[in-house]
C-alpha cells in the first residue's frame, strides 16, 4: 500500500508539472490525459453516466469514459474539460448548480481558467474557475463518494482545492 501511494504522490507532482508546462498550448490535447482530484478526500472528478446532462460527481479514482481524461488547453487562458467520450464540463447552471457533461460547443460555460491556489502552499494546488461566471469556483458540495460538483464562491478550503495529475493506463 505505502510503494502505491508513493507510486501516486509522484504521479500527481509529475503531471501538475507537466500541466505548467504545457498550459501556454493553444488547442492542444494532452493524450496520455490527465485526472483531477479533490484535495478535500482525494476521490476522482467523474460524470454520473456518459450522456449529456449528467451530473458531475468525486467518487473512486477509475480510467472509464466517464472520467475526466483529457485537457484541452484553448485560447486566453481557459481550458475545456472533457470526458474520454469526448463530453464537456459545463457549468451553465451557474452559483450553486451541479457540474454537468454537454456536448462540447466551446460556449463559455464550457470554459475554464485553471489557476494556482492562493490559499494553501500545496505545490500541485489549482482551483478551477468558471470563465463564464466571475468568482465562481468547482466546489464539491458535501463530502465523499457521490458529492456533487457545483459551481460556488471562491472562498478557499480543500473542497475547492484540486490537484491535476498523469493517469496511468492499466497494463493491457
Amino acid at each position: 500500500m505505502r510503494q502505491r501511494l508513493s507510486g501516486i504522490v509522484a504521479g500527481v507532482a509529475l503531471g501538475a508539472a507537466a500541466l505548467v508546462m504545457t498550459a501556454g498550448m493553444a488547442n492542444a490535447a494532452d493524450p496520455a490525459g490527465r485526472t483531477i482530484m479533490s484535495r478535500d478526500d482525494s476521490r476522482c472528478v467523474h460524470a454520473v453516466a456518459n450522456t449529456p446532462a449528467a451530473d458531475v460527481q468525486v467518487g473512486a479514482c477509475t480510467v472509464d469514459d466517464n472520467s475526466f481524461r483529457t485537457v484541452y488547453y484553448a485560447d486566453a487562458g481557459n481550458s475545456e474539460i472533457r470526458t474520454a467520450s469526448n463530453l464537456c464540463v459545463d457549468g451553465r447552471a451557474g452559483r450553486g448548480g451541479a457540474l454537468e457533461v454537454q456536448p462540447c460547443t466551446g460556449a463559455a460555460s464550457q470554459r475554464w481558467n485553471i489557476v494556482d491556489d492562493p490559499a494553501t502552499s500545496h505545490p500541485f494546488a489549482r482551483l478551477i474557475k468558471s470563465a463564464a461566471h466571475p468568482g465562481l469556483v468547482w466546489d464539491v458540495h458535501n463530502h465523499g463518494a457521490g458529492s456533487t460538483v457545483q459551481l460556488w464562491d471562491g472562498i478557499g478550503g480543500e473542497h475547492q482545492s484540486w490537484i491535476i495529475a498523469r493517469i496511468a493506463h492499466p497494463a493491457s
